[in-house]
């Protein structure tokens, strides 16, 4: 199939700093796991809080949530729950800062629930991708972020539910040589920008019309 071609020509500029609300939570030299875009009921997030609230002793993490939607609720709840674990919450950033605040991320968590997989396709991957950051799935397997993430060598995948395979999947993450994650992210913005960039997608969904329109009856 070809995914739905998402613009990300802006993400990859270059510079600036993120805003202040981020730049503060993101400043205190600590892994920053990021959630960043719609918390909604396709893309659950329970599981990447309870390994959040089992990892709150390990003091090289903290675990950030941007944006908002009705799953906004789960996270400001096991905040206020647990407040001695490492979890930011804040609001959606303006979109012109977007590329900084995406930034602040050293990996970015995408989900995509159980049943969702072919209806919805999250757009937080490429902009993960945009901004040169690996990418743990939270998700089934297969689907296609996971066919993304396995094909180029950029991310890590979890099943929902699997607290305890969360938390050392992230663990390892936060242990790897900054190397390692650096070439992931490069990867993955390469990608984006070629094979996955607006003007292939299009030729390609243009290639599938062709043939459909050629098939004879």
């Amino acid at each position: 199939g070809v995914p739905p071609g998402e613009s990300t020509a802006s993400l990859s500029s270059p510079g600036g700093t993120p805003g202040p609300l981020v730049q503060a939570a993101s400043e205190s030299g600590k892994f920053v796991f990021m959630y960043s875009g719609n918390h909604g009921p396709t893309n659950p997030i329970k599981t990447l809080l309870d390994a959040a609230v089992r990892l709150k002793d390990d003091t090289r993490l903290v675990f950030m949530f941007i944006g908002g939607g009705i799953g906004k609720k789960e996270v400001e709840e096991t905040i206020k729950a647990n407040p001695d674990a490492s979890i930011v919450s804040l609001p959606y950033q303006p979109m012109n800062e977007l590329r900084y605040s995406l930034s602040a991320g050293d990996v970015h968590l995408v989900t995509v629930g159980n049943d969702a997989v072919g209806i919805v396709h999250p757009c937080k991957v490429y902009g993960a991708m945009a901004v040169a950051r690996p990418v743990l799935l939270l998700g089934p397997k297969p689907c296609h972020v996971s066919d993304i993430l396995d094909q180029h060598g950029i991310g890590w995948h979890v099943s929902h539910g699997d607290v305890d395979g969360c938390v050392r999947v992230i663990q390892e993450i936060a242990g790897m040589p900054r190397e390692r994650l650096e070439a992931m992210g490069a990867t993955a913005q390469r990608v984006v920008n070629s094979s996955l960039s607006k003007k292939q997608l299009c030729g390609r969904f243009c290639d599938v019309m062709e043939r459909i329109v050629k098939t004879p009856a």
